[in-house]
């Protein structure tokens, strides 16, 4: 006989306090306020009972529960939602904490996530619908945000660099789309990317947002038209919540180096017992209080009963086909708005676990106990005081199958269906009828471990026995949901027959009254043959089809004209026609590596196509690929090597050409022709004018200053003359002179202002001129702008002249400009010198006529033209060039089409395809 071993003492330690404050307060006070007869002692044991003696039916009992501990599939939004973080194996979508866009037009979009309120470490992601695909390289930027249009990667950012994340291969369509960082909560200065990406503008990212505690997901994505059109979705995988393992405390009995309070020491763990005892004693990021229990102290949690609880949880299960996994594992994302009450039944559903309260001690079961504390017979039981029997449960809550569900990782955390499993036992028990039930393992992602829950709890559920009844003071230290009896009972047929105790009530004199329900341990054993297959569904869509191209095939032919003469090399391209929604060819064809057709034509009815303008006997390489409206994918052939034939030049070719060249160079030649008579004729008229006029100048200064002697003069004259409505006129005249015998010097100035009903013109004379004996130097300036209703005129001649006695040189600049009211345009600049029989001239002129052409031209004339350095021009004009040695370079007629080419070693005539006709000297060339 067990001794009685508590005392009433520990019952009164758990007095309920404000939510959640109190030790183990969060555990059990939730039912409190239900009962009142029973006092604390009773709440304690109705508590126990309603952690579950029988799981499968504490599950089915639908009790009410807080919010749910499943897995969080949509991202959520706002500053109002609990705090949350993941223990054990398990993902969340998390909470949208910042969004910004930055680089070259805005191209990358940055998102931050909030996965937990603690820190806690990567594992995994999914991206949209695949799980991330790493690289192992780092992407890193520079310099400013706005500028950025591309991110680099290595496999460690170089020095100086900004992180941006881990690169991923999801969605890569030639280049990186994506790059996650993971903030694991240790951070202790806010993050250096986001602050260089959003450290300004109107939500600014600064060195405040630090996030102590929290763990985050940076993620950064770049649009792209084909792969990635929208954000992707994310659900991340955190590493399991570190956690104190009293078996790896050294100071407590175990072996290591936790210590509890000290999270350094503190290690990920999925174990439902670890998770559960802290759950218990408290979850804290450093001294704060976050979850659970607060300030347990350490005995309400014996370590005997946890410690063999958490070793039944790691005890190895032999898997089908070989190797072994855990016996129980777990995960959930606790919101701090879920009651430790519902978190340690979800764990306890996912794990077989029950907990009981005894004496102010809260103490775990897996599975059930094996081994009887107390051994009774009929004998034994108080036949003074009632008895009552439970044979079975009615027919509404009878079961003899089981289907469930359970998030499965592989499947991006959707809920997945285990197999059923019936029990073929209870199947015959109930007459061969169906009679199925279903519940949900949340905090359970691991699919063998799904199917050994429910075969244990279908058949624990089916021992539906349970009695009532007194027995004598021999079983006052009973644990309610800890101990079992052994019952050998002649009445009921029972030979050591196991039964848990599932509620001790004590009574004056010591006399206990117990409820016993059935039990069999063998309900937990567990075979590697009866594990079913699982079945994962690659939760990824079908991919984007490629459309492909087949039976491609190029070769070299000859094009003909009418009378049968082949007349060009061509490349004839073809495929099979047998296609769906595809709306055009895109053909590349390459010569000595170097792409030199790239087109795209109607697919129409199935071609063939034609590569033109290519050379013959080159050999090419030819490839293709088909564009549809279905897909926005495509494959290339293969490149296919071809020939095409050498059509040579045909008398026909060459005889045209040579006309077309002929016929381009006499139209040149008349264009330019015709521009240079235009600008000589109204240059030779100004600069006659302005020539005459200044040795006018010097002659009759000449003649006038004969025999006068000596003078010195100064004449200004200003005058003005207005007729209203008619004519405005405004004069001023200058005259310097000076002279000493045949010693002379003139100056003159004259302006006039006029303006009448249709014209305003305004001009100006400037000369100076000195004279000795019989010689004489001048310098006239004359300018004059005139505008009407239709043209504006501007325009300027200066001269200089020298003579000594009949021998003269000459120097005349002219400018002038154009415009009428039709558009046409025209402006000039000349030079000319003349020395004797000597002259040399420089013209520029251009013309534009909106109903014509727009010309322009520049003449150089002297007997010799000399340049420095190198002339580069598209086109020479020459009647005889002349050179004592000469590199002629390469010379084209024309940049593409029909052309004449020579250089050092070669000649070349092309047509007006481009193709070769005429090779003469170096063939390879």
């Amino acid at each position: 006989m067990k001794k009685l071993l508590l005392t009433t003492s520990a019952l009164i330690a758990f007095g309920a306090s404000p939510a959640f404050a109190g030790p183990l307060a969060g555990v059990f006070t939730w039912i409190s306020s239900t009962i009142a007869a029973g006092g604390v002692a009773g709440a304690l044991v109705q508590a126990a009972i309603g952690v579950g003696f029988n799981l499968l039916a504490t599950a089915l009992a639908g009790k009410k529960k807080g919010p749910s501990t499943s897995v969080q599939s949509d991202v959520e939004f706002g500053d109002d939602t609990s705090l949350n973080f993941i223990v054990g194996k398990y993902a969340t979508a998390g909470k949208l904490k910042y969004r910004g866009s930055w680089g070259k037009n805005t191209r990358f979009i940055t998102e931050v996530f909030e996965v937990s309120s603690l820190p806690q470490g990567f594992s995994d992601v999914w991206i949209n619908d695949e799980r991330g695909d790493f690289t192992g390289d780092i992407g890193y930027v520079s310099g400013s945000p706005g500028g950025v249009s591309s991110i680099s990667k290595a496999g460690s950012a170089p020095s100086g660099k900004v992180i941006v994340g881990d690169v991923l291969d999801n969605n890569n369509d030639g280049g990186n789309r994506l790059w996650i960082k993971w903030v694991d909560g240790t951070q202790s200065a806010a993050d250096p990317f986001l602050k260089w990406a959003f450290g300004s503008g109107d939500y600014p990212w600064t060195s405040a947002h630090i996030g102590t505690g929290k763990t985050y997901a940076i993620v950064t994505s770049q649009y792209d038209k084909d792969t990635q059109t929208s954000l992707p979705s994310c659900m991340f995988e955190p590493e399991p919540l570190p956690m104190y393992d009293p078996r790896l405390d050294s100071s407590v009995g175990g072996v290591g180096s936790h210590r509890w309070g000290d999270r350094d020491t503190y290690e990920p763990t999925t174990n439902p017992a670890v998770i559960a005892y802290n759950v218990a004693r408290g979850i804290y990021f450093g001294s704060e209080w976050v979850y659970g229990g607060r300030n347990l102290d350490a005995w309400r949690l014996p370590l005997a009963e946890w410690v063999a609880a958490m070793n039944a949880d790691d005890a190895s299960v032999a898997r089908s086909g070989g190797g072994s996994e855990a016996a129980y594992r777990c995960g959930a994302n606790v919101t701090v708005d879920t009651t430790p009450a519902d978190l340690l039944e979800e764990i306890g559903l996912a794990s077989n676990m029950r907990f009981a309260e005894v004496g102010g001690k809260l103490k775990p079961i897996v599975d059930v106990p094996t081994a009887a504390v107390l051994g009774i017979t009929d004998a034994d039981i108080i036949t003074t005081e009632s008895q009552s029997l439970t044979p079975f449960l009615p027919i509404s809550s009878t079961f003899n199958s089981i289907s469930a569900t359970y998030p499965e990782p592989d499947e991006k955390w959707s809920s997945k269906d285990a197999p059923e499993y019936i029990d073929d036992d209870a199947t015959d028990e109930d007459g061969g009828r169906y009679m199925p039930t279903s519940l949900s393992y949340a905090a359970c992602p691991y699919a063998y471990q799904v199917q050994r829950l429910m075969r244990s709890q279908m058949r624990d559920y089916r021992r539906m026995r349970q009695h009532q009844f007194y027995l004598p003071p021999d079983a006052y230290a009973l644990e309610p949901l800890v101990d079992c009896v052994s019952w050998t009972s002649e009445r009921n047929g029972y030979a050591n027959k196991l039964f848990l105790v599932t509620n001790v009530s004590k009574t004056p004199g010591m006399n206990v009254l117990v409820t016993l329900s059935e039990i069999d341990p063998s309900d937990y054993d567990w075979d590697a043959n009866y594990e079913k297959e699982v079945t994962i569904i690659d939760p990824r869509p079908s991919e984007v089809p490629t459309q492909a191209i087949t039976n491609f095939a190029a070769v070299g032919i000859a094009i003909e004209d009418a009378d049968s003469v082949s007349r060009r090399s061509a490349i004839k391209v073809s495929c099979d026609t047998d296609e769906i929604g595809v709306t055009n060819i895109r053909i590349q064809a390459r010569l000595n590596g170097v792409i030199v057709y790239d087109e795209t034509a109607p697919f129409g009815d199935g071609g063939p196509w034609f590569v033109h303008n290519v050379i013959g006997g080159q050999s090419y390489d030819v490839r293709a690929e088909l564009l549809s409206a279905i897909t926005p994918l495509s494959a290339w052939s293969a490149w296919v090597n071809v020939t095409p034939p050498n059509v040579g030049v045909g008398s026909e070719d060459l005889a045209q050409y040579i006309k077309d060249q002929i016929a381009a160079g006499v139209a040149a030649a008349d264009a330019a022709s015709e521009i240079e008579n235009q600008v000589r004729i109204a240059f030779d008229e100004l600069e006659k004018h302005a020539e005459d006029a200044t040795l006018g100048l010097l002659d009759g200064y000449r003649k006038d200053q004969k025999n006068k002697g000596d003078i010195a003069r100064a004449e200004s004259e200003l005058t003005a003359k207005l007729i209203e409505g008619q004519e405005a006129l405004a004069e001023a005249k200058l005259e310097l002179q000076a002279s000493i015998g045949e010693t002379n010097s003139l100056v003159l100035a004259e302006q006039q202002a006029r303006a009448d009903g249709d014209v305003a013109l305004a001009n100006s004379l400037n000369a100076i001129a000195t004279l000795v004996g019989d010689n004489g130097a001048a310098i006239t300036a004359e300018q004059q702008a005139r505008s009407d209703a239709d043209t504006a005129l501007a325009g300027q001649i200066s001269t200089a002249v020298a003579t000594a006695g009949t021998a003269q040189a000459t120097a005349t600049a002219a400018q002038t400009a154009v415009a009428d009211v039709n558009g046409k345009l025209g402006a000039s600049i000349t030079f000319r010198t003349k020395a004797g029989s000597s002259g040399a001239e420089l013209e520029l002129v251009a013309a534009n006529d909106p109903t014509g052409e727009s010309v322009s031209a520049a003449r150089i004339s002297a007997e010799y033209i000399l340049l420095d350095g190198t002339v580069t021009a598209p086109m020479m004009n020459v009647t005889r060039l002349s050179a004592i040695t000469a590199t002629l370079g390469h010379f084209k007629s024309a940049e593409s089409g029909e052309r004449v080419e020579i250089k050092d070693d070669f000649i070349k005539v092309f047509d007006d395809t481009g193709a070769l006709r005429v090779h003469i000297g170096d063939l390879t060339a």
